[in-house]
Formats: structure tokens, sequence, C-alpha cells
């Protein structure tokens, strides 16, 4: 690692800002690279040659106002000359067109980090192969920020104190987290890839498990709402009930790091509370409006991109999930979209075919 850390962030959405604007304020060297298509994202920031960070931001940094940035681009040959991290900050369903961009113009030995993961790792190596470099890809649990633009400045409503990151293959997750922890103190070190999408917590727990009981209400009359201020006490029930799920699973892969949802929300959020409600209800964006759009986004994602792998891992190994699976109906039925043609397969992941020791020893070793 050439010091100082050199750092390229793929995507200008809020969490892309974000995460450069925090960064640079630490003193991180940070490029912000958009797609070409998108570049009018990159305007205010181009013009200005860094972001502003609202006064009333929590940051990682403990600063707020003019992060100046090393490079604003579209040219992904130039913003991943000499980075150290790049990494992917958007939805998994765009990990593909941002990865494309970047691919042909990686090098050995820097580090590619999905935040949020989505089994990232597992998928980028088997669509594109033998086309990286000796690269190490990697993935959190989970965005740093709850954030959002405002006019044209970033604000950060909370960092959140605690995320976990994993590398695949995982012989490479110590020296990866030994990087990336230049960046977020916050991170966690996890052994594999099998830590960050079935044992920690995050956004799976929460989106489709709290939209179910309220689905009417959402998708038909009003069309989003109060999401965390609506929490009902049958979508709690699921979330434990999923989080049983996710144990039992972790559990028979052997992860050591299995967390539950109301344990995440006080250690990473600070939430204060009896129960996750309660937590919920009265947590400082309480009054925040989701819109129905919104969470059909959040929520397919969880479904396509943690859900449907999970439960078949899950049929693979033996290990029945009857609740997930039935919330991936369910959803369906309700949204009309058939999500196990559009989940992720176990091939997609180069889980196939292989038993639970053959699971561990490819999300180890990168050997099937």
């Amino acid at each position: 690692m050439k010091t100082p850390l050199r750092l390229t962030v793929c995507g200008a959405g809020g969490a892309g800002l974000a995460i450069a604007a925090d960064s640079a304020l630490k003193g991180i060297g940070v490029t912000l690279f958009e797609l070409p298509q998108l570049a009018d994202k990159l305007e205010t920031p181009r013009a200005r040659g860094g972001i502003e960070v609202t006064a009333d931001s929590e940051t990682t940094a403990g600063e707020t106002g003019f992060a100046r940035l090393a490079g604003v681009t579209d040219d992904a040959a130039e913003a991943v000359a000499d980075a150290d991290v790049v990494m992917i900050t958007v939805p998994a369903m765009y990990h593909d067109v941002f990865m494309d961009a970047v691919a042909p113009h990686l090098t050995d030995g820097q580090i590619v980090l999905f935040n949020t993961g989505y089994w990232s790792a597992l998928r980028q190596t088997r669509r594109l192969g033998a086309a990286l470099p000796d690269v190490t890809l990697a993935e959190s649990n989970i965005m740093p920020y709850i954030c959002q633009p405002r006019g044209d400045a970033i604000h950060i409503g909370r960092f959140k104190r605690h995320f976990c990151v994993a590398a695949f293959p995982g012989e490479r997750s110590a020296a990866t987290y030994d990087v990336l922890r230049h960046i977020y103190a916050q991170y966690d070190p996890a052994a594999t890839v099998l830590d960050t999408n079935i044992a920690a917590a995050g956004n799976p727990p929460i989106h489709v498990t709290l939209t179910i009981p309220i689905a009417g209400l959402y998708f038909d009359r009003y069309m989003g709402g109060k999401f965390y201020q609506d929490t009902t006490i049958p979508g709690a029930r699921l979330v434990t009930a999923f989080d049983a799920e996710r144990e039992r699973l972790a559990a028979h892969l052997g992860s050591e790091s299995f967390e539950d949802q109301v344990s995440f929300d006080r250690r990473s959020y600070l939430y204060e509370g009896d129960d996750l409600v309660q937590m919920l209800r009265s947590s400082p964006h309480a009054d925040w409006f989701a819109t129905a759009a919104y969470l059909e986004q959040v929520g397919s994602e969880d479904i396509i991109y943690s859900y449907v792998p999970m439960v078949r891992l899950g049929e693979a190994l033996g290990i029945d999930l009857p609740v997930t699976r039935a919330m991936v109906e369910v959803m369906g039925v309700m949204l009309q979209r058939d999500y196990w043609a559009e989940g992720v397969s176990l091939a997609a992941l180069g889980l196939d075919g292989l038993d639970l020791e053959g699971v561990r020893r490819f999300v180890t070793t990168g050997r099937r």
C-alpha cells in the first residue's frame, strides 16, 4: 500500500458522495468516478473540485465543510490508475455495469470493494474470471452511512458504528482488512463472504420483513409511508424468524460471527429501546418517508441477491428455510414478479454442485 492511501469511489449517488467526501476529509486521496452516460452527476463536484458536506452532518472524520477531491472523472482508466482501493458504491443490480467499466483498467494488487456486497465478490469472479488481473474482490455487509443529497451538498445523518468486511478468497481477508481499516475504523474483519452475506445483519433482515404486513397500504393506497415509524409487531416477528434461519444456515456453514438484527441496530446505529419495534419507532429517522418505488427497489435487491441464493444454498446443503422461501413467494405475488427467475443462482456464485466442505473450501481458497 502506498502512502497516503488512494481511493477511487465509483458512483456519484448519495452513498458515493458521502464516502468520497468523508474519506477526503480524513486526508485520503479520493477520485470520484461516474459512468459517462451519467456524467451530469459530476457537474458540481467537477466544477468545485470537491464536495460540500453539510454543517450538521455526522462524519467519521469528525469534520464537515468542503472536501477537496484528488480527481473527478467519467474516464474509467483515469479513475482507477494508481488506486489502492476501488469502491463500488451502487446498488447490487448496477455492480455489473461498473465492473465492466473498470475491469479492463485494473492492475495487480488493487482491492475492489463492493458496498453493499450481495455476493458480488463471487458473482464478479464467476462472471469475469480470467479477464481480471490479480486483484482482490472484497465486500462489506452494509453502506457506512445514512445520507442523502441536500442541494449541491451531501448530508450525512449518521455514520454506522460497525460493519464487517471480507475478501474472496477468504485467505486474503486479513490482509484486505489491514488496508481497509485505514479508510474506516468501523470495519470488523470477517473470515469469508459467508460471514458478510449470511451471518451479518444489515439490510436483508429489515426491508422485506417490515414491508409485508403493511404492503397493501404502501403499494396501493399511500404509495409509501414513514417506514420505520410504521414498524409493526408482526413485521418484527418476521425479522426474528428470518434471523433464526440465517443463524441456522450460518452455523451449518461453520461461521462464528452471526449477529441478529436487534444487536446490529444497537451497535451500528446506537438505537435505544427494549425491542426492535420500539427502537425503530423512536429512531432519529422515524419521520423519513419511503416511497413505494424505493421500497420495491430495496426489497427486490434483498430478495434477488440475498434471499434467493440463501434459500438455494440451504436446499443444496439440506437446510430448509421455509420463512425466507415464503417471503420470496409472497412478495413476488404482491408485486407480480417472478423472483425465483430473477434471483441469483448458485451457478452464478460458483457454488453449484458443491457439498458443505466444497463450499467452505471454495470461499476460503478460491478453489473448487
